[in-house]
């Protein structure tokens, strides 16, 4: 912010100047080829320039001539989005302090500290529609006069801006028409009208031609959409900012893009972009419109430590200038990153906790709190066995400043979750490393782009079946009317035998390939009416041929409901849980239940069905599934103790839904083996983490006794559903998982088995 002339280059300076810090190294280059690049040496009042003269080898000083140099500071108040160092946007203060005071954490007396300081950012800003939206939420209480007062001020001053847009037309020329517009636009912003402002904002652009200026109109709409946490807008915004950057455009809005673009990254868990963009734009800071210098290094520090390996994290963030000037500002930051670079991980533990209260209250960090403290133990705990092909529990427990059962529960969890590649074997206490080769690494890489490409792919197939139904007749006739009437009054009336009859007759007067199909729908509910799965098997299948002619996406969802409930009822679990999270996003069949009922069945299929990975990504972080589950009793601590390692919880929820899955008509008859195959999940997820684990030990993380656990498992076992042995006599269990040797030998005698089993069915058909 300040502003300083060239000065004369004198022999030799030593010169003091009270300045604020400054974040990267000055040269100052003087006239004479033999001299050095002054160095530069900052603290936080002053700077001091140091000067030598080299001369040869011998070092000669020449006696100090001062000077003055005179610094002309700039009023910050008048900086505006041009990129100088500015103040934040005082709507993004707002938006933090209302975000804080609807944090339950925040102490009550704090809360009426900030609720006093929001409703004197409302009255002085005449916020009448955010004021009476707060007051809707509870958020403030109504003050008599107040919300009346703010609307007549916001009607005079829109009038007055309206009259300024209307001289401007006819009086004057088109940039002080577009000035006119933009101020209507500003003041909409600054009562937080969101609606008006972005349809003013968006006549403004219809009167704006210079790029650069667009571009403030997107940076505007950016933050009216971050006030709002409006991720929808905010994607739109920065997708067409970037198509005008490819018309033209300065570097400087370019790099203020790429911060708005990774907060935006941040806000949505995309930690890896986030860092890239930041650490892009550290440099060339100037977006102190969204947040102040020291905050956006506080974001730079905390993505990259999740994001970058060792090497890279070295080169741009520990090392980095511009972050060590600052660092030291933010408690806890520096001890943070150092100590885990420098793998102190008692005194990173510390650290890590005294920053866990600055990520709950962040605005934009607060959602991903839970997510962002698995990854860093994540990382810290790669981060320490990478050096090791086996060490005690022990050795551990101490290098972090922790027990040993802490590490053990912690290990567990994160190996069951595959996020540790290390075996644990709690007789001996000892970790047993056992990371993947780089074949199964590039195996897994191939899986993952392979289920990226099946998307896009079907997303494609998606457009082009929408195209050819959107061009196919969908006309309807008089005749096909009457006898669909019939046919829904025999189903009405529950008459099996005739309703089928007529549904027949009804068909042979349908040509359209979407009627044909809700006629196969209406099958299909006698059906489940009835439990005839030989009906519905037909239904489906016929379902399916008449989707290779034609079909609408909505239909085809529908379809891979009623499948997935035929899959269900008939014990195909895992075919059940692929269609039903495949119709997650797209419900519409309330015919046949509502979408809690729904969600229930996608989540008990999904457990008994997926490994934790696919479980998180499609259930347990689903937003479909975590805006219903809690309506749905003992579902929610069901699935979370299972992914949480959690057994003791895991078995109290469990048996509050044995009611719910005992009485409901599509599992009832699967009950039992359903609780088998959930004890079978749940037993090998705690044995995946242990080499050998003791009786004692399974039974108090379950919350049961030794006899009922030795019970347990042994049945399991004898089964083939668990890959372990019980040492009776010293109380232990050793796992004896199979090699992929074996697995392969196993897989090629089933499929020996099934084709067996064709080839007799086929000769039966022969003979017969």
């Amino acid at each position: 912010g300040y502003v300083c002339p060239i000065f004369p280059s004198p022999r030799n300076l030593n010169l003091s100047l009270s300045l604020p810090p400054l974040r990267s190294s000055i040269l100052v280059g003087l006239r004479q080829g033999f001299y050095k690049w002054a160095q530069a040496q900052t603290s936080k009042a002053h700077i001091t320039f140091f000067l030598h003269k080299q001369k040869k080898k011998k070092k000669k000083q020449y006696t100090l001539r001062s000077f003055s140099l005179k610094a002309k500071k700039k009023d910050h108040s008048k900086l505006t989005m041009e990129g100088q160092e500015g103040n934040q946007e005082p709507h993004l203060v707002l938006a933090n302090k209302l975000f804080l005071l609807t944090h339950p954490d925040i102490p009550d007396i704090e809360k009426v500290q900030l609720k006093e300081e929001v409703l004197t950012m409302v009255k002085s800003d005449d916020m009448a529609p955010l004021y009476e939206h707060l007051i809707g939420d509870g958020v403030l209480d109504k003050e008599e006069g107040v919300l009346a007062s703010m609307k007549v001020k916001n009607e005079e001053e829109l009038k007055k801006l309206d009259e300024k847009i209307a001289d401007a037309e006819e009086n004057l020329g088109e940039s002080e028409v577009r000035e006119a517009h933009l101020a209507k636009s500003l003041y909409y912003i600054r009562i937080s009208d969101k609606e008006k402002a972005l349809e003013q904002l968006k006549v403004t652009e219809g009167k704006t031609v210079a790029v650069g200026q667009k571009m403030d109109l997107v940076f505007y709409t950016l933050q009216l959409g971050f006030f709002y946490m409006d991720f929808d807008l905010i994607s739109k915004s920065i997708d067409k900012a970037k198509k005008l950057f490819e018309e033209g455009g300065d570097w400087e809005r370019k790099n203020r893009l790429k911060v708005y673009e990774g907060l935006y990254c941040m806000s949505t868990r995309n930690f890896k972009k986030a860092a890239d963009l930041f650490l892009d734009s550290i440099s060339t800071f100037t977006t102190y419109d969204l947040f102040p210098y020291e905050t956006f290094i506080f974001y730079t520090v905390l993505t990259s430590i999740i994001s970058l390996d060792r090497v890279l994290l070295k080169q741009k963030v520990v090392d980095a200038p511009e972050i060590l000037t600052v660092i030291g500002k933010i408690p806890h930051l520096s001890e943070f990153m150092n100590s885990l670079y420098g793998c102190q991980y008692k005194s990173f533990f510390l650290a890590f906790a005294g920053l866990t209260d600055q990520i709950k209250f962040d605005r934009y960090l607060h959602p991903h709190f839970r997510y962002y403290m698995r990854e860093v133990r994540t990382v810290v705990y790669s981060q320490f066995l990478e050096s090791y092909k086996s060490v005690t529990m022990e050795a551990m427990a101490t290098a972090f400043g922790v027990t040993v059962d802490f590490i053990d529960l912690e290990l567990s969890r994160f190996i069951a979750a595959g996020k540790l590649h290390c075996k644990i074997d709690k007789v001996a206490g000892v970790l047993e490393t056992n990371r993947p080769d780089a074949k199964n690494a590039l195996y897994q890489a191939t899986i993952k782009q392979g289920d990226f490409l099946l998307n896009r792919i079907q997303k494609l197939s998606r457009v082009i079946d929408l195209i050819a139904d959107a061009e196919e007749n969908l006309g309807e006739s008089e005749v096909r009317e009457a006898h669909l009437a019939k046919s829904l009054y025999y189903i009405r009336i529950s008459d099996k035998e005739k309703a089928l009859e007529q549904l027949k007759v009804t068909e042979g007067k349908t040509v359209a390939v979407g009627q044909k199909m809700d006629l196969v729908f209406y099958t299909l509910q006698l059906g489940f009416f009835y439990m005839d799965f030989d009906l519905i098997s037909k239904s489906i299948d016929k379902a399916k041929k008449l989707f290779e002619e034609g079909g609408d996406w909505e239909r085809k969802n529908r379809l891979k409901v009623y499948e997935g409930l035929y899959c269900m009822s008939t014990r195909n679990f895992k075919k059940a849980a692929d269609l039903f999270l495949d119709s997650i996003s797209t419900f519409t069949t309330y015919d046949l239940f509502p979408y809690e009922t729904f969600i229930f069945y996608t989540v008990l299929t999904s457990i008994i069905s997926l490994d934790r990975v696919l479980l998180k990504q499609k259930v347990v972080d689903a937003p479909e599934i975590l805006t219903v589950i809690g309506k749905i009793p003992h579902l929610s601590e069901f699935m979370n103790s299972l992914y949480g390692c959690q057994y003791k919880s895991f078995f109290l929820a469990f048996a509050g839904l044995t009611d719910q899955i005992k009485f409901d008509r599509y599992l009832h008859p699967h009950f039992r083996y359903y609780m088998r195959e959930v004890r079978t999940v749940v037993y090998s997820q705690f044995l995946e983490s242990y080499k050998s684990v003791t009786m004692e030990a399974m039974a108090t993380a379950f919350g049961v006794t030794v006899d009922f656990i030795d019970l347990e498992l042994s049945r399991f076992i004898a089964a083939g559903k668990l890959h372990c042995k019980i040492d009776k006599v010293a109380g232990v269990l050793e796992t004896n998982r199979p090699d992929a040797k074996n697995a392969l030998y196993q897989a090629t005698i089933k499929q020996g088995d099934f084709l067996l089993n064709r080839i007799q069915k086929l000769s039966r058909v022969i003979d017969l």
